[in-house]
């Protein structure tokens, strides 16, 4: 089983970066952003590297791929590091420097349509007015 090394977006982090696992199928590289759970949460994170042997023992699996090309490329993953050790920032506020502006912003919504008395589309059809 392969694993990956997370920077993930949450202010408890600090300056280090969260094994997962990788499940099968799924096919991250460094860089690419993720879904990872942390606590009761789902945050997301960007791997820093893949690992054949995890920093701890026990491992949460990747939930998903926020994009399939990596956003950041190897010399950005170094340059955060840099700089979250030499000015003892959180990792993800480094990795942040370098990510397209607003991502760490995203809300993930779902949107489903009603019709303005509340009724659903589906159940209009069948309605006779």
């Amino acid at each position: 089983m392969k694993y990956a090394e997370v920077s993930v977006n949450s202010p408890v982090a600090q300056r280090r970066a969260f094994s997962y696992a990788i499940p099968q199928g799924l096919d991250v590289r460094a860089g690419q952003a993720v879904l990872v759970p942390f606590g009761e949460k789902v945050l997301q994170g960007i791997v820093m590297e893949l690992t054949g042997l995890p920093a701890v023992e026990d491992t949460k699996d990747i939930l998903s791929i926020i994009d399939t090309e990596p956003l950041l490329s190897p010399a950005h993953i170094s340059l955060a590091r840099w700089i979250s050790q030499y000015y003892l920032s959180p990792l993800f506020d480094a990795v942040a420097l370098m990510l397209p502006p607003g991502f760490e912003r995203k809300a993930i919504a779902f949107v489903s349509p009603t019709s303005q008395d509340g009724i659903s589309p589906a159940s209009m059809k069948t309605r006779k007015r």
